[in-house]
């Protein structure tokens, strides 16, 4: 037999040669493989049932009613007095103090103030705050900008203030100069996105301070600078305009995810240079308590600070029907506020007599 011949015999298999059957694979592998396609392709989803199974924790707003935790624009056209505003909120919630007779949720404060020098940002909180100063509120005014480093060090500052409640970056465009000069929603978006990820990991609220455009816009919120991927991405935005009537004025006007619209009007105080709330102005879509949350606090409340009762005795003293059933699930549903605006916790427990609910007034 010559070579080719050889060759030939060795690898050439007939349909019936039985020693040269073809591989099977595994019924093992087979299952294996189809179980990775099906993981890999599969939304993990989930039922409205299940869904108000959960209860979820809510944080308190940094400032009631004003601004919850998340991340949130400020615009306004310059030497308007936003770093004033800036600074006025960053004391109060590093002292506990009222903002403009709202309750704040006190905690440590950064204060990125890039725009200033220490000489300036001296002065400025002196005839803001007088000599009456506080260790929780931390200032910078040198950062790395997103693309270079400012995630990694605002993560570093909130690792060693665990309490930090609040941080601002005044202003935006200052930590966004390494990109360059090329205008894109899907860039503004990815740079919000990069910090919306720290606000919900650390639960904070960050402001960015930000320019208004020059042309007019029917809407306030138009006049946001940059394109549609910031204000998409944000959790809300705030927008400062000029009283054309009156130079020691301005108006604040909200949106929100989490609240209804705002509309305030404020005014300069010479004396000290803070802004001074003069009228809030009631909007269209301003939504009035609940039903529920306000028969809660006439059951609970500081004076009756608690109630023990089953389910069918608290059905009995609602003004709304909820049937037996779905009490517990009400409660759920509604602890967040029942906790924000009623200052009420609820608790289920279960005794020889059967399953009770303890409602608790948890004070201011």
């Amino acid at each position: 037999m010559n070579k080719k011949e050889i060759m030939t015999a060795h690898n050439a298999s007939a349909p019936t040669d039985e020693k040269q059957s073809l591989p099977i694979p595994c019924n093992d592998t087979i299952a294996k493989n189809n179980e990775n396609v099906k993981s890999a392709e599969t939304l993990d989803t989930f039922t409205m049932s299940e869904l108000y199974n959960e209860e979820y924790t809510y944080s308190k707003d940094i400032v009631e009613g004003l601004f919850p935790v998340g991340i949130y624009l400020i615009a306004a056209p310059p030497k308007v007095g936003k770093s004033r505003l800036s600074l006025q909120l960053a004391y109060s919630v590093a002292t506990g103090e009222d903002f403009w007779s709202k309750p704040v949720s006190q905690g440590s404060v950064l204060y990125l103030s890039l725009e200033d020098t220490k000489k300036r940002l001296q002065r400025r909180s002196y005839q803001m705050f007088d000599i009456n100063d506080t260790p929780n509120l931390h200032f910078a005014i040198v950062s790395k900008t997103i693309s270079d480093g400012l995630v990694g060090q605002l993560r570093a500052f909130l690792e060693e203030h665990n309490d930090t409640k609040l941080i601002i970056i005044d202003t935006f465009q200052k930590v966004c100069d390494a990109y360059n000069d090329k205008v894109s929603y899907s860039k503004d978006y990815r740079i919000i996105t990069v910090l919306k990820e720290l606000t919900d990991e650390y639960n904070i609220c960050l402001l960015l301070i930000h320019h208004t455009r020059k042309q007019e816009a029917d809407d306030c919120f138009d006049m946001i600078s940059g394109t549609n991927g910031l204000f998409g991405a944000v959790d809300g935005a705030y927008v400062l305009s000029k009283d054309k009537k009156n130079i020691n004025r301005i108006e604040l006007n909200g949106i929100s995810r989490d609240l209804p619209p705002i509309r305030l009007v404020l005014q300069s105080n010479n004396h000290n240079l803070k802004w001074v709330l003069i009228e809030e102005k009631d909007m269209e879509a301003k939504q009035e308590e609940g039903i529920f949350l306000i028969d809660i606090s006439k059951i609970v409340n500081e004076s009756n600070t608690v109630w023990k009762g089953t389910a069918s005795e608290l059905s009995a003293l609602l003004t709304e029907h909820i049937s037996i059933n779905n009490i517990t699930k009400k409660l759920k549903l509604t602890s967040s506020d029942l906790s924000q605006k009623c200052n009420v916790k609820y608790e289920l427990g279960k005794n020889h007599e059967g399953r009770y609910i303890i409602l608790r007034w948890v004070g201011q």
